[in-house]
C-alpha cells in the first residue's frame, strides 16, 4: 500500500505532526509532500493523508485549494485528515 502524507505548514507545528506520523510508519511506504512547495499525483497513492493548520477557523490556503482541486480523487480512496491548532510545545500527550 502506498501511501500520501500531504501536508501545509505555516510555523511548523504540522511539519511536527508529520514527523511523528512518518516515526510510526517506519518500514512502510509513504511519500510526504508539502503542499506549499508542490501538487502531488493523488492518483499514484492507495491512502491519503492530509495535515494542514487552523487559524480563526480557516485551513490554511494551500491545503483548501489542494483538497478543493483533488477532492474527486480523494473521495475514491481511504482518505486521513488531521488539523492542527495551536503549538506543540503546548499539548499534552
Amino acid at each position: 500500500m502506498r501511501i500520501l502524507i500531504a501536508y501545509a505548514s505555516r510555523h511548523g507545528t504540522t511539519r511536527e505532526c508529520v514527523e511523528k506520523l512518518c516515526a510510526c510508519l517506519e518500514g512502510k511506504d509513504f511519500y510526504v509532500a508539502d503542499l506549499e512547495k508542490e501538487t502531488p499525483d493523488v492518483e499514484q497513492f492507495d491512502l491519503c493523508l492530509i495535515g494542514a493548520p487552523v487559524r480563526f477557523g480557516r485551513l490554511q490556503k494551500a491545503a483548501r485549494v489542494f483538497l478543493k482541486a483533488h477532492e474527486g480523487e480523494l473521495c475514491q480512496k481511504p482518505l486521513g485528515l488531521f488539523f492542527c491548532c495551536g503549538l506543540t510545545h503546548e499539548n499534552e500527550y
